[in-house]
């Protein structure tokens, strides 16, 4: 009877051990479980504003509005120059502008993560008729020929996309020359000339520049970029004058003698379009 008794005790000791050593585990186990990771929030990006003018070369002034396709959106926008933030002024309505601006707007809204900014620039034009385009300047290469030298004083502004040609004037020669002469005297502030450059089509951006001004050098810009696989863009390259000129102009633009090495067409030299050459 006593050895039963032991026997029965020794079983329920051996249980409860047992069901202690079960219950350990289970909580060793639970204490290594990972939680799974938080989900992050995915903000959204606003696309880039969009910016529309009447005229890019004017000669009074050029109206230019900004909008976003997300209508509660706020458009902050610069033209003095500085870069564009969140107290940068906030776009209303349309902009009268008429002076040279270089224009930056950003998109802003509190549920996404802001634009890019989206920057354009005009330019005022001085309509001087004593002022003449000599026969003597280069002319440019087919099939960019088709407007012929007129094409940079007719203040139509070229696209980013030149399949059609439209506007644009191409040269392929190592210098480009502009030659203007004068009747009477002019006071000139800027000379501004208006290029595309689209390295994947072998359209460059020119690699210097030199301005004459009644046979005297007075502008000098050399390009240091390299030309990479960039989208195209359009560039306009200010020249500051603010001086009077006698008798004649001369603008001279020198290519780049060829194209990338990771070009695919080696044999063919770089283009440069130009849309317009304004004297201010």
């Amino acid at each position: 009877m006593n050895i039963s008794v032991q026997s029965i005790s020794m079983r329920i000791c051996l249980s409860l051990m047992l069901l202690i050593a079960v219950i350990g585990c289970n909580k060793k186990v639970q204490s290594v479980v990972t939680p799974p990771p938080p989900v992050e929030k995915v903000v959204k990006v606003l696309s880039n504003p969009q910016i529309s003018t009447d005229s890019i070369f004017f000669i009074k002034e050029s109206t230019v509005s900004l909008y976003h396709e997300v209508d509660s959106a706020i458009i902050r926008y610069s033209i003095d120059g500085k870069e564009v933030n969140e107290n940068s002024p906030i776009y209303n309505g349309p902009l009268k502008l008429d002076v040279n601006t270089d224009i930056k707007c950003q998109a802003f809204h509190p549920d996404y993560k802001s634009s890019e900014i989206e920057r354009l620039s005009i330019r005022k034009c001085s309509n001087f008729p004593q002022l003449n385009l000599k026969d003597s300047s280069t002319k440019p290469k087919e099939p960019y020929d088709q407007l012929g030298l007129h094409a940079v004083s007719d203040l139509k502004k070229g696209t980013v996309s030149n399949d059609n040609n439209s506007n644009w004037i191409g040269y392929q020669e190592e210098e480009i020359v502009f030659e203007y002469n004068l009747n009477k005297p002019i006071y000139c502030t800027s000379i501004s000339i208006s290029t595309l450059c689209d390295p994947l089509k072998g359209v460059l951006n020119p690699k210097r520049f030199e301005i004459d001004i009644d046979d005297e050098l007075v502008g000098f810009l050399q390009v240091k970029t390299l030309p990479r696989k960039t989208p195209a863009e359009i560039k306009i390259w200010d020249f500051s004058i603010r001086d009077q000129i006698n008798k004649s102009i001369k603008i001279k633009v020198v290519n780049s003698e060829k194209l990338p090495s990771w070009h695919e067409d080696q044999m063919e030299k770089p283009w440069i379009l130009i849309d317009e050459v304004v004297i201010n």
